[in-house]
């Protein structure tokens, strides 16, 4: 049996701070109507709202890879992030 193992450069990559560019163009290639969030929100409400919801959805997304957690309070709203606290 051979064991599959990422090489470090690999493993790297994955756990490198994604850019607002790549959270931009992965929410735009969603079908807009096919995904709810935890929020009730669809791919669509975020790709025709984008230029008010952008830093907040992408600060939201930035902070997320590192803790692997939305939720605060029992909640999942993207409004639920204190910058202060992170």
């Amino acid at each position: 049996m051979v064991k599959k193992q990422l090489t470090t450069e690999a493993q790297q990559w994955l756990i490198r701070k994604v850019t607002t560019e790549e959270i931009k163009e992965a929410l735009f290639q969603m079908n807009s109507d096919k995904v709810l969030g935890p929020d009730g929100f669809n791919a669509g409400f975020f790709q025709k709202n984008w230029d008010i919801v952008a830093t907040d959805t992408c600060t939201t997304v930035i902070i997320f890879f590192p803790i692997q957690q939305i939720t605060k309070g029992g909640k999942s709203h993207l409004c639920d992030f204190n910058s202060e606290n992170y």
